[in-house]
């Protein structure tokens, strides 16, 4: 589901897929808290004083992209199986009835 992110936490940047770098620098230095773009693809971006997250997913999916930033920017580090964890929660978000949705929060 997480196509593309850059996790910046304090000086640490975390990239993976090769998001707008530029963009998401561009964003923290008008300190903006939070964005969402639309076009072929959903890009969501939030900052959390030290912590700032720019997630991009297939636009429709574009509900997900919220709850995997908000997943990555809990972890004080991005290893593989916290991503693998995300993509494991974004199957059930996937597949979840309304009743389903409720209990996951």
């Amino acid at each position: 589901m997480a196509e593309r992110y850059i996790l910046k936490n304090g000086k640490k940047v975390i990239e993976e897929g090769g998001l707008n770098r530029r963009l998401f620098e561009e964003l923290n230095n008008a300190e903006v808290k939070k964005a969402v773009f639309l076009g072929k693809e959903a890009i969501y971006y939030e900052s959390l004083g030290e912590k700032s997250v720019m997630v991009s997913v297939n636009r429709k999916n574009a509900g997900l992209a919220k709850i995997i930033a908000m997943k990555l920017i809990e972890k004080k580090l991005v290893d593989l199986s916290s991503v693998d964890d995300i993509f494991e929660f974004a199957e059930r978000v996937k597949s979840a009835s309304l009743d389903d949705l409720a209990k996951l929060r």
